[in-house]
């Protein structure tokens, strides 16, 4: 399938490991391990086993599970919930979520990765702002850096191992995106709704005949427009902001200044999830292999 390099932005490194310990916030230091197919997960069998049913999960750095280590992540929280459900069923929850990704990045993610993966599922998280074009920020990022005489002409690697650099390129992406962020609140109603039904219908051209969950952690006064889209699109429709209010603001957070999920929060995310999907009945209780259709 071809794809359009520009549109799926970064990528994650396959077979890859580092520790981390945050970007300009000094966080607890986690362990980021990548497989070999380049999303930030355990091995999986690319044909999908029998008994099996799989949910692809589509994000940007809350999915991708910024701060914590991987069996933190809710995608994991809810794989294990599912398995402990012993029906015979095999469950697989598959994150592919990215830092920095928008809904136009996701559901290239999704051509790119996914599709090979045969899922049965897909859940896709969406936060404010995610209608934003990301090449356009992208480009005012690179005008930023160019304009700035510690980064010009600095290389990755210069700027990962100095701590000025460091302080310096947070300086310009939250440059850009402010100037992006603002355009974007002028749009309108609308235009928005317009956009993201765009993302969501190619999504659905993909896999017309799976389940598709849209997910909301932070999506502020775009909610509405988001709830619509996916009614729209026949999507179910999960509003986690509302259920995390019933909870303080530091108990779901890694700090103060950075409001990425802590591991409580991933955990309260995952056995959400677990109990909508079986409350609704959108999870099958056995599954028909080929040799039972004969």
């Amino acid at each position: 399938m071809e794809y359009s390099e520009n549109l799926l932005g970064n990528v994650l490194k396959p077979s890859f490991e580092q520790k981390f310990d945050g970007f300009g916030v000094k966080l607890p230091v986690t362990t980021i391990k990548i497989n070999s197919d380049g999303f930030r997960d355990k091995e999986y069998s690319i044909e999908k086993p029998n008994d099996t049913f799989r949910i692809v999960v589509l994000g940007d750095s809350i999915t991708f599970g910024w701060g914590v280590n991987n069996d933190e992540i809710y995608t994991e929280i809810l794989e294990e919930k599912l398995n402990s459900l012993n029906n015979g069923i095999n469950y697989e929850v598959l994150n592919f979520g990215v830092p920095g990704y928008n809904t136009e990045n996701e559901v290239e993610m999704f051509k790119v990765k996914g599709t090979k993966y045969n899922p049965d599922m897909i859940i896709i998280g969406f936060n404010q702002g995610d209608e934003m074009n990301l090449i356009k920020i992208r480009e005012e990022i690179e005008k930023n850096k160019a304009k700035n005489p510690y980064l010009n002409n600095k290389s990755d690697e210069d700027i990962f191992r100095n701590k000025l650099l460091q302080k310096q390129l947070i300086e310009v992406h939250e440059k850009a995106y402010k100037k992006i962020i603002e355009s974007a609140v002028n749009q309108s109603t609308s235009s928005k709704l317009k956009t993201i039904n765009e993302y969501l219908y190619e999504l659905k051209k993909i896999k017309i005949d799976t389940k598709v969950i849209i997910v909301t952690f932070d999506a502020g006064e775009d909610i509405e427009i988001i709830k619509n889209a996916a009614n729209e699109n026949n999507f179910y429709f999960i509003d986690m902001s509302e259920f995390l209010s019933n909870y303080k603001l530091g108990e779901l957070t890694l700090h103060k200044i950075d409001g990425h999920p802590s591991p409580f929060q991933h955990k309260l995310v995952g056995n959400n999830l677990f109990n909508y999907l079986t409350k609704n009945n959108l999870i099958p209780t056995n599954i028909i292999t080929p040799s039972e259709n004969h």
